[in-house]
């Protein structure tokens, strides 16, 4: 109190204490006011700067005053680190000019620190520390300035460059050590705290950092750009982005994520008081695994251009694998886009958008098929496709509140190469193009509508090529080909076979196909299917060529109509019945016929055998029952009926009963009418046997010669009304629409 008043202040700001040693000289010239001169030395003091009242003892040093300039020069220590204060003060109350500097070295970042931070002028600063968990050693610089004025108030630059530290912001908590960089506040130049040159690690992990916490708008913000270098996909990334984000928890359990992941940028926003916005661009995923909750299927190795923001994560590109299967995500070629997005809105808590996903080397294995939702499993698990295939896929999931519901909808284009699958009958060695147009699946049943453009395939053991027609899925029910011009409606408007029957090209000719299958996903006895067939043109010379048959021998057009019906898988359980014209009939190298010439001593005449070969017959039990066969020639007639077998216990066994009347000389010595011959024994090995005349049957079959030996060919036969599916044997469901 016995200071002059400006000494006070200067006194007030530094608050020191210890041992002193004080020279004062005064000067007077008897006219002009006294001038006064003192020195401050101090010796052992300790000192607390008012504003900043971290505690420094040690102080050695000097105050001197230079007219109304007080000149401040101190050493101290604060803990065991170094401390100085340097500067000047001109005291003169709002007039006051000064300018202190406080560089101290290694000072820790602790609660001592932030106790010393605990003033108004610094309060912000103390926040931002406590708020982003910072920890470690600092070099700190701090220039305490102020200005004659109204304003009496200190401007306080700071500067603290970092080593040694760690952090973990409150709002997101990510572990980071090794911390290091240079947090400055000047509010000269801008009223926020600025942070450059910041390094840190997570592991092996390296993190860089820039930004600026804005204090110009109450409560302030705070802007962090990071770039991320080999970041663990871990618990800690996944407690500190829920955490963040709440809604991210969604991307953590239902994918699955694991793996590494590089960021070019990353953009942290947050006010203090709310939830933190984060942005991450340039995302570069590396070594990744992946196993999405609703298709739990297994990828690694993926490598993955990404970008978070908004609660969407955009998928740029994505590349894994699962064994030998490959899987690319594209969102960027040809305006294609692929994301998810989290926290949709009210109703929706997620939605998954892929434009184009490719499966390359796909298996439809035991593990395929578990990771299915259970009724496109039991789908699947019925076609049965066997082999390696290539799928591109349009993909829209979306996951709503209600019931945990999940809905689709997709467009995909299969390519298959040899593969086997059934769709009520078995086939082989399929190659081509099945294209979907449209997908749905509304969590209780899907629908589809597309086409097929197939090269080849082979059914029941026959190869078609050019294999086009439409397809329609609802639910259970599968139409293969437009019964009629009429039903088209029923497939979508571009689809460019809607009003076609499935066609393809079989040994030169052409085969129409028009099926009606339904499904049973619960039972596969219970599969029902309808199919019909037409047949025009075929050459049987093709089909010589295809079982390695000479095929001069073996040729004629053959034409054909069949309607086949069945339940269950069974080859057995199919019945149906058709017809079948041959013109002209070359047969020399059917088994039968050869086998039948053989026994009756019948030599290969100049001419073709047969005009016109003519059978219609039904199927049942495995077997063709043929109720008519015809067959006419210059040389020979022959007229019969009986049975092939071709599944089931009367496979390629024969049953067959044929009658001729000899029209040249070779047949004179066994008979003077007709004759009589019964084949049986196998298809490939068939037994004749020339039979007993029996008078009944002669009489039975004179009528039937004559017709053959009229030489007319049979219109197509008519067609017996086969019973709906409903009313088969142990069937229950209702019948497939005809």
């Amino acid at each position: 109190r016995f200071m002059p008043a400006k000494m006070q202040e200067l006194y007030a700001e530094v608050r020191p204490a210890g041992l002193f040693n004080l020279n004062l000289s005064l000067g007077h010239d008897g006219i002009s006011k006294p001038e006064v001169s003192c020195e401050f030395k101090a010796i052992d003091c300790s000192a607390q700067f008012a504003l900043m009242p971290y505690p420094v003892h040690g102080v050695q040093g000097d105050i001197s005053k230079e007219g109304e300039l007080y000149r401040v020069n101190l050493k101290g220590l604060a803990g065991q680190h170094p401390v100085s204060m340097e500067g000047y003060i001109i005291p003169d109350g709002i007039q006051t000019d000064s300018k202190l500097v406080i560089r101290s070295s290694g000072i820790p970042i602790d609660e001592q620190l932030l106790q010393a931070l605990n003033t108004p002028k610094l309060e912000e600063a103390r926040k931002t520390i406590e708020s982003l968990g910072l920890t470690g050693n600092g070099d700190i610089t701090a220039e305490f300035l102020r200005r004659p004025g109204i304003d009496d108030s200190y401007k306080i630059r700071t500067s603290i460059a970092l080593r040694d530290g760690s952090v973990s912001f409150q709002e997101f908590p990510f572990p980071l050590t090794s911390l290091s960089g240079r947090m400055s506040y000047d509010p000269l130049k801008q009223d926020g705290f600025v942070f450059t040159g910041m390094e840190a690690r997570h592991g092996d992990a390296i993190i860089r950092a820039e930004g600026v916490f804005d204090k110009t708008n109450e409560p302030g913000r705070l802007a962090l750009q990071l770039e991320l270098l080999n970041i663990p996909i871990d618990s800690d990334l996944r407690r500190a982005t829920v955490i963040a984000n709440p809604g991210l928890e969604t991307i953590w359990t239902d994918y699955g994520l694991d793996g590494d992941v590089d960021v070019s940028r990353v953009e942290i926003g947050w006010i203090p008081g709310e939830k933190p916005l984060i942005s991450l661009y340039g995302m570069q995923w590396k070594n990744g695994r992946l196993k999405p909750k609703a298709l739990p299927f297994g990828w690694e190795d993926i490598s993955g251009s990404l970008q978070w923001a908004n609660n969407r994560l955009t998928i740029h590109s994505l590349h894994g694998f699962h064994d030998d299967t490959y899987l690319n995500i594209d969102g960027s070629t040809d305006g294609a886009s692929a994301y998810i997005e989290t926290e949709v809105n009210n109703e929706l808590e997620w939605h998954v958008h892929f434009d184009s996903m490719q499966l390359t080397n796909l298996k439809a294995t035991d593990e395929v098929r578990h990771a299915l939702p259970e009724s496109v499993r039991k789908v699947i698990e019925q076609i049965d496709v066997q082999g390696p295939m290539n799928l591109q896929l349009g993909l829209d999931l979306k996951g709503w509140r209600q019931q945990d519901l999940v809905t689709a909808e997709w467009s995909s284009l299969l390519d298959l190469n040899g593969n086997q699958l059934t769709t009520g009958l078995e086939l082989n060695d399929v190659t081509g193009q099945i294209r979907i147009l449209r997908g749905t699946w509304n969590g209780h049943e899907a629908n589809a509508d597309g086409y097929v453009e197939l090269d080849s395939a082979r059914i029941l053991d026959i190869p078609l090529t050019t294999i086009r027609g439409p397809f329609h899925v609802e639910g259970n029910d599968i139409l293969v080909g437009a019964p009629s011009p009429e039903a088209a409606s029923r497939f979508l408007e571009n689809n460019r076979y809607r009003d076609k029957k499935l066609t393809a090209n079989v040994f030169g000719g052409r085969v129409g196909l028009q099926a009606t299958v339904l499904m049973a996903p619960e039972d596969l006895d219970r599969l029902q299917y309808r199919v019909d067939v037409k047949l025009q043109d075929a050459e049987l010379a093709e089909f010589a060529r295809e079982k390695g048959v000479q095929e001069q021998r073996l040729s004629g057009k053959v034409n054909g109509e069949a309607v086949l019906t069945g339940m269950g898988i069974s080859r057995t359980a199919t019945i149906g019945e058709g017809w079948i014209h041959i013109t002209p009939a070359q047969l020399f190298e059917l088994p039968v016929f050869a086998q039948m010439f053989s026994l009756i001593q019948f030599r290969e005449p100049s001419d073709t055998a047969f005009n016109w070969a003519y059978g219609d017959f039904e199927i049942r039990d495995g077997i063709i029952d043929f109720s008519t066969i015809e067959l006419y020639g210059q040389s020979l007639n022959l007229g019969g009926r009986g049975w092939v077998g071709y599944a089931g216990p009367n496979e390629s066994r024969l049953a067959l009963d044929f009658y001729t009347q000899g029209k040249r000389k070779f047949l004179q010595p066994l008979t003077d009418r007709w004759v009589r011959i019964q084949v049986g024994g196998t298809v490939d090995n068939p037994q004749p046997v020339i039979q007993t005349r029996i008078p009944v049957l002669n009489d039975a079959f004179e009528g039937f010669m004559r017709a053959v030996d009229s030489g007319q060919m049979p219109s197509a036969p008519r067609k017996r009304q086969l019973p709906p599916l409903s009313q088969q044997p142990n069937a229950a469901r209702q019948a497939v629409p005809r």
